[in-house]
């Protein structure tokens, strides 16, 4: 029987699509003979024989299907996000592309197949033209196409099973132009919004586990929903396709994917599996350049906004840190010198390329592509240092999981009483958050608006607080001791208080000289606690009655969780300077809060326009927050 496969691939990407390939061959049945289709415009002609060869792990045929560019002009000016290169809309016309095709099945080539993928392909289409899993945000994506009320699934189109003979019959493509007339500005996810919108109600509904990423967004975000949560748990565990979606993919190195070793398994069948490896790469805006044998990182260089640090086998450096690490460049040959030795060299000519460790030859080629390992060597870089660094690394995470598993604990036995009153409590209302920064001085208060407070709010005596949020090491008190009493016996308008509790290994990272908030404060009516994650800028807590609050180094960010869960209609930021000094007489400002304004952009804005689109967030008089929010002044 055959079965026809669609994948989509540049050069650069050659070797993750095979590998992708190399794990369809690998369990698919043997009464199946596989036929696949590369999109592309650029793969060379010797990777294409390399490809060739993964009809040794199971028969098949690979065709690459002539795409013309103005197939891609066609949808030119619909926006798509940042990673995606225009070549997508090429799956677009599959149909047309497989003419002699009836039914055929598109898979990203960020996947591998974990089962036999005849299973999705025998699927009854019931008389749609496609077959997709909901995407993970499918509700938040539907409504910015259709309407909240509308309440249509919406699909992630990287995994497909398409019916092309029908598609072809009902003139798709006419279909497709029509609906991008109509709701042409309304796309920002090019192909993907392009397809779900014409064929809206022609897709149907998979189960997760044949395009599963869904993890991350049901425990990290929280914005996924599975119908049934054992069953959903139980496919994340052994999902028979798994789509490594977003910046980290599981051939970098600092990829901790369950799935990871998977991936390595099928590479490994490829013809482009390589046992030394230089890689460049970028996630979360930090550039790595490195060197792994076996997979095993020898070399890394890691470029963050307050330096570089190195790793070399294991052994953590900063460059230029006592002259320990160096290295020079010149047009075809660099060396990295430890403790002015030169270890590592590395030349790449058009005669000789070579890489060297303490002049012993890991990789050399001349005018061909020999290999040459040295397996003394390979034993001498599983060094003692090396082992005892990375029992060492686990160790400490295991540490600080570990207690934060304590926090878990305690917030969801704690929470549940403290905050459930609250969720969505000031639907359709306006909230401001009164922070301590200068210009909260010029704030005038907004009539009917509920006040949320922090720390030194009390002392601004034109505003009147209902909520206060005030945590351990909100301040150093030896400047100001009275801030915890003073904040017990303020009264405001009838202020409701919370307490935050940070874990007494995260505090004594912290600042050991830092007071607690008495334990006997908590025994007012007024006040009720909280517990504070032992992982700083791990986790924003979306649900409060089951979840620590999210330690991000700042009572406002506390206070900014709460309001986001109490799902306000407008939300106006006051005092929130991210600078140094107070609205008010009492001198307790030491250090300039400016590093908020990096955790706002990296953390929560994403945070708030996935999760809160519908909510207006209103700066007054801002300073730091400048032109992050709406912006409005008072004087």
């Amino acid at each position: 029987m055959d079965i026809h496969i669609v994948l989509l691939s540049s050069d650069a990407f050659v070797e993750y699509c095979a590998s992708t390939m190399a794990s369809i061959l690998y369990n698919i049945k043997e009464d199946y003979f596989v036929h696949f289709y590369i999109l592309t415009r650029d793969i060379k002609q010797h990777n294409r024989k390399k490809l060739a060869k993964l009809s040794e792990i199971h028969p098949c045929t690979i065709d690459f299907p002539e795409i013309t560019e103005s197939m891609l002009d066609a949808f030119s000016g619909i926006q798509f996000p940042s990673h995606v290169v225009k070549i997508a809309y090429a799956r677009i016309y599959i149909p047309d592309l497989l003419p002699n095709v009836d039914k055929a099945i598109f898979i990203d080539s960020d996947t591998i197949v974990r089962s036999d993928i005849s299973q999705m392909y025998e699927q009854d289409l019931g008389g749609n033209f496609f077959a997709m899993v909901e995407d993970a945000n499918w509700k938040n994506l539907s409504a910015r196409l259709w309407g909240k009320e509308d309440g249509s699934c919406y699909f992630n189109d990287g995994v497909m099973l398409i019916d092309c003979s029908a598609l072809r019959k009902n003139n798709y493509l006419q279909i497709i132009k029509q609906q991008c007339k109509k709701n042409f500005s309304k796309y920002r996810i090019g192909d993907q919004d392009v397809l779900n919108d014409a064929f809206k109600n022609r897709i149907l509904r998979l189960d997760v586990t044949w395009n599963c990423y869904h993890e991350f967004f049901f425990k990290k975000l929280h914005v996924y929903v599975p119908d049934d949560e054992e069953k959903f748990n139980n496919t994340c565990e052994n999902p028979n396709i798994a789509h490594f979606v977003g910046p980290e993919k599981p051939w970098f190195s600092i990829c901790e994917h369950r799935f990871k070793k998977d991936y390595l398994f099928y590479n490994k069948l490829t013809p482009f599996h390589r046992v030394i490896r230089k890689a460049r790469y970028e996630i979360f805006k930090k550039k790595y350049l490195e060197f792994t044998l076996f997979n095993r990182v020898i070399y890394r260089s890691e470029l963050t906004e307050s330096g570089e640090i190195v790793q070399f086998l294991g052994i953590i450096f900063k460059r230029g840190q006592n002259g320990l690490i160096r290295s020079i460049h010149s047009k075809n040959l660099w060396i990295l010198y430890i403790f002015c030795i030169p270890l590592i060299k590395k030349k790449d000519s058009d005669i000789e390329r070579y890489i060297k460790f303490c002049n012993v030859p890991l990789y050399y080629s001349k005018k061909s592509n020999l290999e040459v390992i040295n397996e003394t060597l390979l034993e001498e870089v599983r060094s003692l240092k090396d082992q005892v660094a990375f029992l060492a690394h686990r160790i400490n995470l295991v540490n600080r999981k570990s207690s934060n598993l304590k926090c878990i604990v305690e917030a969801q036995k704690l929470h549940h009483q403290v905050f459930a009153r609250y969720r969505a409590a000031f639907e359709g209302k306006k909230v401001v958050l009164v922070c301590t920064g200068p210009s909260a001085k010029n704030y005038r208060p907004i009539p009917d608006a509920i006040h949320v407070g922090v720390n030194g709010a009390i002392y601004l005596d034109h505003v009147k607080l209902d909520f206060l949020f005030i945590q351990d090491g909100t301040v150093k008190q030896k400047v100001n001791s009275s801030l915890n009493k003073d904040a017990y016996e303020y009264v405001g308008n009838d202020c409701k208080k919370f307490f935050g509790i940070i874990p007494e290994d995260r505090l004594s990272v912290i600042c050991k000289d830092i007071v607690r908030i008495p334990a006997t404060y908590a025994n007012s009516p007024s006040i009720s606690q909280y517990v504070l994650e032992d992982l700083f800028s791990h986790n924003i807590a979306y649900d409060l009655t089951r979840e620590p609050m999210g330690d991000f180094s700042g009572t406002p960010f506390s206070a900014l969780q709460f309001i986001l869960f109490t799902h306000p209609k407008t939300l106006y930021l006051v005092g929130w300077d991210c600078s140094a000094g107070y609205a008010y007489d009492t001198p307790n400002a030491i250090n300039p809060a400016n590093y908020q304004v990096n955790i706002m952009k990296k953390y929560f804005l994403p945070f708030i326009k996935l999760n809160y689109p519908d909510i207006e967030i209103i700066s007054i008089n801002p300073v730091g927050l400048k032109n992050m929010f709406t912006d409005v002044y008072m004087k």
